[in-house]
């Protein structure tokens, strides 16, 4: 939507700014006398700016823009530095395509736009759109700001001029990177949008918004604030793990279910820990971490030793089975030999059956 409406009209967003400029100079031309003078140049071409502005540029979409333009629709308007509370300073008449790059031409310019334009202090251009146009649906092309010492975000743009039937005065507008002397700009009529079939103007949707230079600074430093965070927690897991299993079986089954591990962790990594002040007997008091402290307490716990012997009934049958083998006779031997009985079966038969091997 024009950022030039009348003031009862609904106040829109700020369209997304794309910011142009040559590698080298930009020239261009002035006509002195004849027809009022017209500014073609060249305002937007393919570039992926996805990291930066968040939207890419493809060709599709520079052809997008000159086939959707319509003046009647909302006159893309040429101003400085994005001033979108004053007077428009040019509109453009038409947009195409050449090559791969996007044009205007714009007319009914300002003195003060030839002014600035011949003076080589506004060398730089910058392109406003919006990707949802009420009227469209889709991307339109809603103004060009001519730049002074702000940097462009796309390079390499060619060179714009000042037109007319008249023979032109080339200008290097490449070195000045200062503000021309402003006269008083003369307001210009407000121009609301009026669309076909719309009697009122209708409000334009939110317009994509580029973050400035220092959003883009915290929001890498909010970043690297979490990737550190991350960091300091896989730290302080790994610390806790190998703290618990140096302490052996002085760390319980039942302290494991507690959720020791998981507290030590939570101590670890705590990006400022906290700290307590210890007296042992009459030593002078010393300032420790909560988990060292934690660890010095746990360590100076007796050993829990686990019952991981064999059961008591196996060993005495081994016990059994070890004096059988000892005190067995020969006539014993012989017919466990004899039928293939081991010394633990036999044992067993003597413990069901007395008399099993006993001489008749």
């Amino acid at each position: 939507m024009s950022h030039r409406t009348e003031p009862t009209d609904p106040k829109s967003q700020q369209p997304t700014p794309l910011y142009l400029a040559p590698e080298e100079s930009l020239a261009a031309g002035l006509v002195e006398g004849g027809e009022s003078p017209a500014y073609e140049c060249v305002v937007l071409r393919p570039q992926d700016l996805t990291a930066t502005h968040g939207v890419e540029i493809r060709p599709e979409h520079l052809q997008l823009l000159a086939d959707s333009y319509d003046p009647k629709v909302e006159e893309a308007t040429l101003n400085f530095d994005h001033a979108w509370e004053g007077p428009a300073h040019g509109f453009a008449e038409k947009l195409w395509v050449k090559g791969q790059e996007l044009w205007a031409r714009f007319t009914r310019l300002s003195q003060e736009a030839v002014e600035a334009i011949r003076s080589g202090r506004w060398p730089r251009r910058s392109s406003e759109f919006v990707r949802s146009h009420p009227a469209t649906g889709d991307w339109y092309y809603t103004g060009c700001a001519l730049l002074g010492a702000q940097r462009p975000a796309i390079w390499g743009m060619g060179q714009g001029h000042l037109l007319s039937g008249s023979p032109v005065e080339v200008v290097d507008l490449g070195s000045p990177a200062t503000d021309p002397a402003a006269a008083d700009p003369k307001e210009d009529p407000p121009m609301p949008i009026q669309l076909d079939g719309e009697p009122e103007p209708v409000s334009a949707p939110e317009p994509e918004t580029l973050a400035a230079p220092d959003d883009q600074v915290t929001k890498l430093q909010t970043e690297l604030a979490a990737e550190r965070a991350r960091s300091r927690r896989l730290e302080a897991r790994a610390r806790a793990a190998a703290d618990v299993a140096t302490l052996g079986t002085r760390v319980t089954p039942a302290m494991l279910r507690a959720g020791l591990p998981a507290l030590l962790e939570e101590l670890a990594a705590a990006e400022s820990p906290k700290t307590v002040t210890l007296a042992a007997g009459d030593g002078e008091p010393h300032e420790a971490t909560v988990y060292d402290a934690l660890l010095d307490v746990l360590r100076a716990a007796p050993e829990a030793g686990l019952l991981a012997s064999e059961p008591l009934a196996g060993r005495a049958a081994e016990e059994a089975a070890r004096l059988a083998l000892d005190t067995r006779t020969p006539e014993e031997r012989a017919i466990c030999e004899r039928h293939g009985i081991s010394p633990e079966r036999a044992v067993e038969l003597r413990r069901k059956f007395p008399r099993a091997f006993a001489n008749n």
